[in-house]
Protein backbone atom coordinates (compact mmCIF):
# COMPACT_ATOMS: atom_id res chain seq x y z
CA UNK A 1 0.00 0.00 0.00
CA UNK A 2 1.46 3.42 -1.03
CA UNK A 3 2.23 5.73 1.90
CA UNK A 4 0.33 8.93 1.88
CA UNK A 5 2.34 12.19 2.07
CA UNK A 6 1.05 14.83 4.59
CA UNK A 7 2.88 18.01 4.78
CA UNK A 8 3.81 19.31 8.60
CA UNK A 9 3.39 22.85 9.58
CA UNK A 10 7.22 23.91 8.84
CA UNK A 11 7.20 22.22 5.72
CA UNK A 12 7.12 24.66 2.83
CA UNK A 13 4.65 23.82 0.54
CA UNK A 14 5.13 24.98 -3.03
CA UNK A 15 2.90 26.99 -5.00
CA UNK A 16 1.21 25.57 -7.88
CA UNK A 17 2.27 26.70 -11.25
CA UNK A 18 -0.10 29.08 -12.48
CA UNK A 19 -1.67 28.41 -15.90
CA UNK A 20 -0.33 29.83 -18.76
CA UNK A 21 -1.69 32.95 -19.23
CA UNK A 22 -4.33 32.77 -21.92
CA UNK A 23 -4.16 34.78 -25.01
CA UNK A 24 -6.33 37.29 -25.70
CA UNK A 25 -8.94 36.41 -28.43
CA UNK A 26 -8.92 38.52 -31.36
CA UNK A 27 -11.97 40.91 -32.06
CA UNK A 28 -13.77 39.10 -35.32
CA UNK A 29 -14.55 42.15 -37.32
CA UNK A 30 -18.08 42.81 -38.35
CA UNK A 31 -18.17 44.18 -41.75
CA UNK A 32 -19.93 47.62 -42.09
CA UNK A 33 -22.19 46.39 -44.58
CA UNK A 34 -23.31 43.77 -41.83
CA UNK A 35 -22.88 46.56 -39.64
CA UNK A 36 -25.66 48.47 -41.71
CA UNK A 37 -28.33 45.62 -42.02
CA UNK A 38 -28.21 44.80 -38.32
CA UNK A 39 -29.13 48.33 -37.22
CA UNK A 40 -31.58 48.61 -39.35
CA UNK A 41 -33.31 45.38 -40.24
CA UNK A 42 -34.51 42.26 -37.75
CA UNK A 43 -35.24 38.75 -38.68
CA UNK A 44 -38.86 38.84 -39.74
CA UNK A 45 -41.94 37.90 -42.00
CA UNK A 46 -39.83 36.20 -45.13
CA UNK A 47 -36.87 38.30 -44.21
CA UNK A 48 -33.07 37.16 -43.10
CA UNK A 49 -30.86 39.50 -41.76
CA UNK A 50 -26.89 38.42 -42.05
CA UNK A 51 -27.95 34.44 -42.80
CA UNK A 52 -25.23 32.24 -41.66
CA UNK A 53 -25.77 29.11 -44.39
CA UNK A 54 -27.29 30.85 -47.39
CA UNK A 55 -24.86 30.29 -50.30
CA UNK A 56 -25.81 31.07 -54.10
CA UNK A 57 -24.55 30.17 -57.57
CA UNK A 58 -21.27 32.35 -58.53
CA UNK A 59 -20.90 33.48 -54.75
CA UNK A 60 -17.48 34.87 -55.01
CA UNK A 61 -15.32 33.98 -51.58
CA UNK A 62 -15.13 37.14 -50.12
CA UNK A 63 -18.47 38.14 -50.65
CA UNK A 64 -21.29 38.04 -47.60
CA UNK A 65 -24.86 37.59 -48.02
CA UNK A 66 -27.06 40.06 -46.27
CA UNK A 67 -30.23 39.88 -46.72
CA UNK A 68 -32.61 36.95 -47.88
CA UNK A 69 -36.26 38.29 -48.64
CA UNK A 70 -39.03 36.33 -50.18
CA UNK A 71 -42.35 37.87 -50.25
CA UNK A 72 -44.68 38.49 -47.40
CA UNK A 73 -46.33 35.77 -46.29
CA UNK A 74 -49.53 37.01 -46.15
CA UNK A 75 -49.06 37.12 -49.80
CA UNK A 76 -49.75 33.29 -49.81
CA UNK A 77 -53.27 34.40 -48.94
CA UNK A 78 -55.34 33.47 -51.55
CA UNK A 79 -53.91 30.21 -52.46
CA UNK A 80 -53.67 29.10 -49.18
CA UNK A 81 -57.51 29.83 -48.60
CA UNK A 82 -58.30 27.83 -52.11
CA UNK A 83 -56.26 24.84 -50.69
CA UNK A 84 -58.35 24.80 -47.74
CA UNK A 85 -61.59 25.20 -49.23
CA UNK A 86 -60.90 22.73 -51.75
CA UNK A 87 -59.92 20.19 -49.11
CA UNK A 88 -63.52 20.86 -46.83
CA UNK A 89 -65.20 20.84 -50.19
CA UNK A 90 -64.69 16.93 -50.69
CA UNK A 91 -66.00 15.93 -47.29
CA UNK A 92 -69.70 18.16 -48.19
CA UNK A 93 -70.00 17.30 -51.75
CA UNK A 94 -70.59 13.54 -50.31
CA UNK A 95 -72.24 14.69 -47.21
CA UNK A 96 -74.86 16.56 -49.77
CA UNK A 97 -74.70 14.11 -52.42
CA UNK A 98 -73.45 16.83 -54.94
CA UNK A 99 -72.17 13.82 -56.70
CA UNK A 100 -74.89 11.35 -56.44
CA UNK A 101 -75.70 11.83 -60.12
CA UNK A 102 -72.46 10.23 -60.81
CA UNK A 103 -71.70 6.59 -61.31
CA UNK A 104 -69.85 5.20 -58.01
CA UNK A 105 -66.91 4.42 -59.67
CA UNK A 106 -66.80 7.94 -61.29
CA UNK A 107 -67.42 9.51 -57.95
CA UNK A 108 -64.07 8.01 -56.38
CA UNK A 109 -62.06 9.28 -59.79
CA UNK A 110 -63.37 12.73 -59.29
CA UNK A 111 -62.77 12.79 -55.96
CA UNK A 112 -59.10 12.00 -55.90
CA UNK A 113 -58.68 14.50 -58.83
CA UNK A 114 -59.86 17.26 -57.03
CA UNK A 115 -57.82 15.86 -54.17
CA UNK A 116 -54.99 16.49 -56.98
CA UNK A 117 -55.74 19.44 -58.05
CA UNK A 118 -55.64 20.68 -54.57
CA UNK A 119 -51.99 19.47 -53.29
CA UNK A 120 -51.03 20.57 -56.58
CA UNK A 121 -52.32 24.40 -55.91
CA UNK A 122 -50.67 24.11 -52.46
CA UNK A 123 -47.54 22.87 -54.06
CA UNK A 124 -47.22 24.88 -56.63
CA UNK A 125 -48.15 28.31 -54.22
CA UNK A 126 -45.41 26.77 -51.79
CA UNK A 127 -42.76 26.49 -54.09
CA UNK A 128 -43.16 29.89 -56.11
CA UNK A 129 -43.48 31.60 -53.01
CA UNK A 130 -40.07 29.69 -51.46
CA UNK A 131 -37.98 29.74 -54.23
CA UNK A 132 -38.66 33.13 -55.74
CA UNK A 133 -36.42 35.37 -53.59
CA UNK A 134 -34.24 38.38 -53.66
CA UNK A 135 -31.03 38.63 -52.19
CA UNK A 136 -28.50 41.41 -51.16
CA UNK A 137 -24.62 41.10 -50.82
CA UNK A 138 -21.78 43.03 -50.40
CA UNK A 139 -21.13 43.10 -53.51
CA UNK A 140 -24.56 42.81 -55.75
CA UNK A 141 -28.24 42.88 -55.77
CA UNK A 142 -29.97 39.64 -57.33
CA UNK A 143 -33.14 38.97 -58.12
CA UNK A 144 -34.50 35.11 -58.83
CA UNK A 145 -37.47 34.48 -60.31
CA UNK A 146 -38.76 31.04 -60.07
CA UNK A 147 -41.38 29.59 -62.73
CA UNK A 148 -40.68 26.08 -62.42
CA UNK A 149 -38.32 23.27 -61.31
CA UNK A 150 -36.43 23.39 -64.45
CA UNK A 151 -36.50 27.05 -64.93
CA UNK A 152 -35.71 30.48 -63.45
CA UNK A 153 -34.42 33.75 -64.46
CA UNK A 154 -31.64 35.54 -62.61
CA UNK A 155 -31.07 39.03 -62.54
CA UNK A 156 -28.44 40.97 -60.71
CA UNK A 157 -26.47 44.14 -60.34
CA UNK A 158 -23.19 45.59 -58.44
CA UNK A 159 -24.07 47.33 -55.77
CA UNK A 160 -21.72 50.26 -56.56
CA UNK A 161 -23.93 50.56 -60.00
CA UNK A 162 -27.11 51.36 -58.04
CA UNK A 163 -28.36 54.48 -58.92
CA UNK A 164 -31.59 55.23 -57.19
CA UNK A 165 -33.82 53.13 -54.86
CA UNK A 166 -37.48 53.82 -54.55
CA UNK A 167 -40.25 52.26 -52.59
CA UNK A 168 -44.16 51.58 -53.71
CA UNK A 169 -46.64 50.49 -51.06
CA UNK A 170 -50.53 50.22 -52.07
CA UNK A 171 -53.31 48.61 -50.94
CA UNK A 172 -55.06 47.99 -47.76
CA UNK A 173 -53.38 44.34 -46.96
CA UNK A 174 -50.04 46.12 -48.01
CA UNK A 175 -50.51 49.00 -45.55
CA UNK A 176 -51.79 47.05 -43.17
CA UNK A 177 -49.13 44.29 -43.14
CA UNK A 178 -46.34 46.82 -44.48
CA UNK A 179 -45.36 45.48 -47.62
CA UNK A 180 -44.35 46.55 -50.84
CA UNK A 181 -41.96 46.88 -53.70
CA UNK A 182 -38.81 48.07 -53.99
CA UNK A 183 -37.78 49.42 -57.38
CA UNK A 184 -33.82 49.78 -58.01
CA UNK A 185 -32.33 51.93 -60.71
CA UNK A 186 -29.06 50.32 -61.70
CA UNK A 187 -26.43 51.74 -64.70
CA UNK A 188 -25.62 48.06 -65.40
CA UNK A 189 -27.29 45.85 -68.34
CA UNK A 190 -30.39 45.56 -66.16
CA UNK A 191 -31.56 49.07 -65.66
CA UNK A 192 -33.93 48.02 -63.57
CA UNK A 193 -34.28 45.12 -60.53
CA UNK A 194 -37.61 44.59 -58.75
CA UNK A 195 -38.05 43.25 -55.36
CA UNK A 196 -41.97 42.55 -55.31
CA UNK A 197 -44.41 42.38 -51.99
CA UNK A 198 -41.11 42.35 -49.97
CA UNK A 199 -41.81 43.13 -45.95
CA UNK A 200 -40.70 46.37 -44.87
CA UNK A 201 -40.17 48.37 -48.06
CA UNK A 202 -39.04 51.42 -46.86
CA UNK A 203 -36.07 49.94 -44.85
CA UNK A 204 -35.22 47.67 -46.93
CA UNK A 205 -34.59 50.86 -50.11
CA UNK A 206 -32.34 52.78 -46.58
CA UNK A 207 -30.40 49.74 -46.31
CA UNK A 208 -29.35 49.63 -49.89
CA UNK A 209 -29.13 53.44 -49.87
CA UNK A 210 -26.27 53.25 -47.01
CA UNK A 211 -24.95 49.65 -48.57
CA UNK A 212 -24.51 52.03 -52.06
CA UNK A 213 -22.66 54.31 -50.01
CA UNK A 214 -20.90 51.91 -47.80
CA UNK A 215 -19.62 50.33 -51.57
CA UNK A 216 -18.61 53.69 -52.91
CA UNK A 217 -16.47 54.62 -49.94
CA UNK A 218 -14.52 51.92 -50.30
CA UNK A 219 -13.96 52.00 -53.74
CA UNK A 220 -12.63 55.41 -53.29
CA UNK A 221 -10.30 54.31 -49.86
CA UNK A 222 -8.83 51.57 -52.64
CA UNK A 223 -8.31 54.58 -55.49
Amino acid sequence: MPDLYTASPNTKVEAPQKEEEKKPIAKVRVSPFKKIVSQNLSSKWGLMINPQKVKFANQEKDEEVLLLIRRHPITNLPWGLAFVLMIFALPAAFRFQWLAPLPSNFQMVVAFAWIALALAIFWGGFLNWFFNVNIVSSKRVIDIDFYNLIYREVTDAEVEKIQDVTHKMGGIFGLIFNYGDVVIQTAGTNPEIEFLKVPRPAQIAAVLRQIREEAEKEIGQRH
